[in-house]
């Protein structure tokens, strides 16, 4: 495996041959996350809406973190298990909360701006202080810029092909896709059922492994790359 390739098709590839060994387990990260898609099914549209948003700034967040963390730890080939991987992410926490509530409004600019995505890996791998972290974020990635937009453009592509792949299989059962006119069908509707349902099992057994497990293997390269930079100049 080449250990300092971030182009997106072998990022993808080494990705979907390094989450094997471990997806079982990674899996039990995504279980809250799991549950609040399903819960979608049964709560009101607004009240999920202000649930959904608690999560992605508490529990969402020490899961994520967590699951970032064991996968570093296991492509490193270090022993963690999954109870100390939570832990880290909760002492963490107040760090994770702050850079959440900041960059949760500039979602866009993290799309311009790639290079600061890293800041949530730094800050639980690397235990780096959130005055401190979003400077080591951007030597990290200097030269790197559009190596990684082009690496989370492949990311959201793939979301959408798989969204699209729960969509045609409703369409193709029921005649609808489980969305009309830009909102969703009730959820008495067969329809939308099936689309929520197909929608959450991707996105637990496909996605969220594939996302934790390129975004962590793509860290890992980009530290490596730097590594390699710093020994070439120092020689």
């Amino acid at each position: 495996m080449t250990t300092q390739s971030i182009t997106p098709v072998r990022l993808l590839r080494d990705s979907l041959i390094s989450v094997l060994p471990i997806y079982k387990s990674l899996l039990i990260f995504f279980i809250p996350s799991l549950i609040l898609s399903l819960s979608k099914l049964v709560i009101p549209k607004i009240l999920f809406s202000i649930i959904d948003e608690l999560y992605f700034l508490s529990i969402g967040a020490v899961f994520f973190e967590a699951a970032l963390f064991f996968c570093y730890k296991k492509l490193n080939q270090e022993e963690i298990t999954i109870s100390q991987s939570l832990q880290k992410a909760i002492e963490n926490f107040p760090k994770i909360l702050f850079l959440r509530i900041c960059l949760s409004p500039l979602l866009l600019i993290l799309f311009l701006f790639p290079r600061l995505y890293f800041v949530f890996s730094l800050v639980i791998i690397k235990d780096l202080s959130t005055r401190d972290v979003f400077k080591r974020c951007w030597q990290l990635t200097k030269g790197y810029g559009w190596q990684i937009f082009w690496n989370f453009l492949t990311l959201i592509l793939i979301s959408n092909v798989l969204d699209f792949i729960s969509s045609l299989i409703s369409e193709s059962i029921f005649g609808v896709s489980g969305e009309l006119n830009g909102g969703e069908l009730s959820t008495s509707d067969p329809a939308f059922v099936l689309n929520r349902l197909l929608t959450t099992a991707i996105n637990f057994f496909v996605y969220n492994p594939l996302l934790t497990i390129y975004v962590t293997l793509m860290f890992i390269r980009l530290l490596a790359l730097e590594k390699r930079k710093l020994g070439s100049v120092a020689m």
